[in-house]
């Protein structure tokens, strides 16, 4: 037995055809934040702009100290100022570093000017990772030090290490691939 229901009607329920809005009463609010960008600071750069609390500038001058650092446009008590917030671009150093151990001594040296362009870095700011190459087990320590003078400076690190083979330890000689990785904070 077979039924066939059927409706020839079909009603569908739903909101109205037409919605007005109207915008033209009330207070009017404030613009969003703009972003800016520019070569060098913003407090150069920006003269003369219709600058709103918020605002966001980044620094896009290569061979600026804050080259790379975000800022936004804050009160500082009373006074709107640019304040620096945020720096995505790390400028960092990374080689693989053919050296020569004499006595389980080596010195590398980075020249300071591929990782800043300020002319009196403090090495406090520097951080140092490094990496020796070889197929034996070797134990290491370093220290680094400013060398020179601006625009010639550089961190020189020098690393002492011992290598084990045949179940002594002994000072690394000759030449080793040391993987260096150095960034400014």
């Amino acid at each position: 037995m077979t039924t066939l229901i059927s409706d020839v009607e079909l009603t569908v329920f739903g909101g109205p055809d037409v919605v007005d809005l109207s915008l033209d009463f009330g207070e009017q609010g404030k613009r969003g934040s703009k972003i800016w960008s520019g070569n060098g600071s913003p407090e150069t750069q920006l003269v003369g702009q219709e600058l709103e609390l918020n605002d966001i500038y980044l620094n896009t001058n290569p061979s600026d100290t804050y080259y790379g650092w975000t800022y936004q446009y804050v009160l500082d008590g009373v006074n709107p100022v640019w304040q620096r917030i945020l720096n995505p671009i790390k400028p960092d150093f990374s080689t693989i570093a053919t050296t020569t151990f004499t006595a389980g001594s080596t010195t590398i040296n980075v020249p300071v000017s591929s990782l800043t362009t300020n002319s009196s870095p403090s090495i406090s700011r520097f951080i140092v990772r490094y990496s020796i190459v070889n197929s034996n087990p070797v134990a290491s320590g370093f220290t680094y030090s400013l060398t020179g003078s601006y625009p010639n400076q550089n961190i020189a690190i020098v690393i002492n290490a011992v290598s084990y083979s045949g179940g002594t330890w002994s000072n690394l000689t000759g030449s080793q691939n040391v993987h260096l990785y150095v960034t400014y904070k």
